[in-house]
């Protein structure tokens, strides 16, 4: 598969476009294949630390929607606060393409 063919495959355009720090964000190029088990350390502990009392680490990872933020945003190679302000439809289609990415399902 040619370069601009993963970029295509691996594009999500936002239903609801957001700022972030005075960009406006429409699109977001989201690489799961790319990740390896340092990036999903990283996604724990960057869940641990910024959300701080609502996320307890635990078994099940994969379902939980904070961490599955922090895979979003290792995927996009963008700040997790890019993916929580997401508006809610964009928000859960990501987070479920993450968990099910996690699960093997697709």
């Amino acid at each position: 598969m040619s370069e601009q063919n993963a970029v295509a495959e691996n594009k999500y355009v936002l239903l609801r476009p957001i700022v972030f720090e005075e960009n406006e964000i429409k699109e977001l190029i989201i690489d799961f294949e790319s990740l390896d088990g340092d990036d999903l350390i990283a996604a724990d502990r960057v869940a641990a630390v910024t959300f701080q009392g609502s996320y307890v680490p635990g078994a099940f990872r994969q379902g939980n929607p904070i961490f599955q933020a922090c895979v979003v945003a290792r995927a996009a190679n963008v700040h997790v606060d890019v993916i929580r302000k997401l508006k809610v439809q964009d928000f859960t289609e990501l987070t479920l393409k993450a968990q099910n990415f996690l699960l093997g399902l697709g």
